[in-house]
């Protein structure tokens, strides 16, 4: 099994050594996905964020997201160092990409083709602008096939020619475990944190509390957790 962190870790340390920072296409899904990827991506990389999702409809729900990104690197300090290049809002794309597929549930091939959407149109745009590297935030939320994720970076890779850098994974949100086993949610923190190093990505996804319908005790007691278990970690991501 490859350990891409590792690999990852390798091209950081040859590209420091010889007064390199690459340049990277960093398509983004969302900003909350998009939150530590920034933070990490942007001490190595001249990094660029590609905002294509032309999944998302309403315009104004597209509008909203595009604007929440800004807002993002605007707070986290990075205006001027990292550039946003906003993709072309066509639905139709989408509808045409996923024809037929209406009635496959979340989280089937329907997913993985708009997966393949995004990516690809990211790569093209990587190619054609000249940079080193492309990848995605996609993977880091719990709800994504982060392994399809990672076959489809490694395909379009082969393909265009273009290297896709920093492989991630995501597991089931960690409040639905605290809902059920209990127990301290730092544990389970540092727990993934042990996972991730042995298995060999650069993220891990899924220190999360879905609370769209309400908030159980249960995942106000991760969220409460969040600030520290991101301390204490160094690749485990989080959302809510």
């Amino acid at each position: 099994m490859v350990n891409y962190s590792k690999e990852t870790e390798k091209i950081i340390q040859e590209n420091e050594k010889a007064g390199m920072k690459p340049t990277l296409l960093l398509h983004c899904c969302c900003a909350p996905c998009s939150s530590y990827c920034l933070e990490y991506l942007h001490k190595h990389f001249k990094l660029t964020l590609f905002y294509y999702n032309p999944n998302i409809h309403p315009a104004d729900e597209y509008r909203h997201r595009v604007e929440e990104v800004e807002r993002l690197i605007e707070e986290m300090g990075l205006a001027g160092e990292v550039n946003l290049i906003e993709g072309d809002n066509k639905p139709e794309v989408f509808y045409s990409t996923v024809k037929g597929m209406e009635r496959i549930p979340e989280g089937g091939e329907r997913c993985f083709v708009c997966y393949d959407l995004r990516m690809r149109e990211t790569a093209k745009l990587a190619k054609q602008m000249g940079f080193d590297y492309f990848t995605t935030t996609l993977s880091i939320s719990p709800l994504k096939n982060a392994e399809k994720i990672n076959e489809i970076g490694q395909q379009i890779e082969k393909e265009l020619g273009i290297p896709i850098i920093n492989k991630r994974v995501s597991v089931t949100p960690i409040s639905m475990i605290l809902a059920s086993s209990g127990g301290d949610p730092l544990l389970y923190a540092k727990t993934l944190e042990r996972a991730v190093n042995t298995i060999g990505v650069n993220f891990l996804g899924g220190y999360s509390a879905l609370v769209s319908k309400g908030m159980t005790p249960a995942e106000e007691n991760l969220i409460r957790s969040i600030p520290e278990a991101l301390a204490v970690t160094e690749r485990v991501c989080s959302s809510v």
